[in-house]
């Protein structure tokens, strides 16, 4: 019941910050974009995937940084952030599911050319963060709160897997000049 009640109190107050945000949206694919972020939920075998995604993008000439949400306690201590691959946790939310740490708001507040949101399930501090998000192109899978924060969904109904929305989102934004 209490969870309840902060999952409506955060969304309320999300829905708030939202109406008063503004961004300027411009669809770029991979040609014209210089910085992307990535969001994603960690667990070791998306963070393969997330690496190689973001290898990919490098390769492309982009400047990348990636922000993983990591849920499972058990990971806590085990991740450490790297130059480009930082993380957070429960610890660093506040009570409503907030992102407080530096990391999350420095990517909500960038303005990135593409954000990329490679969750399949929803969380409410990647959502927070996505929908804040100052990014010009936001993407993501055509899951949940991603049809109405995302500029770019695409519908994995048929796949549910992160190897076919990255596919699916490098053939998009290969077409996009």
């Amino acid at each position: 019941m209490i969870d309840t009640l902060k999952t409506k109190a955060a969304n309320v107050l999300l829905k708030k910050r939202l109406s008063k945000s503004t961004r300027k949206v411009y669809a770029k694919g991979f040609k014209e974009a210089k910085k992307v972020g990535i969001l994603y939920h960690y667990e070791p075998k998306i963070e393969k995937v997330v690496r190689s995604f973001a290898h990919f993008l490098k390769e492309e000439r982009m400047q990348v940084d990636t922000l993983g949400y990591i849920s499972n306690k058990d990971y806590y201590d085990t991740v450490q952030p790297e130059l480009t691959y930082n993380y957070f946790h429960k610890k660093h939310l506040n009570w409503l599911h907030i992102p407080t740490e530096k990391q999350c708001l420095e990517l909500m507040y960038k303005e990135y050319d593409i954000l990329f949101d490679l969750t399949i399930q929803s969380y409410f501090p990647l959502k927070y963060i996505i929908s804040l998000s100052k990014a010009h192109f936001k993407v993501g899978a055509s899951i949940a709160y991603r049809n109405e924060v995302c500029d770019l969904t695409i519908d994995i109904a048929k796949q549910k897997e992160l190897n076919y929305l990255i596919n699916q989102l490098k053939h998009y934004l290969k077409l996009i000049n």
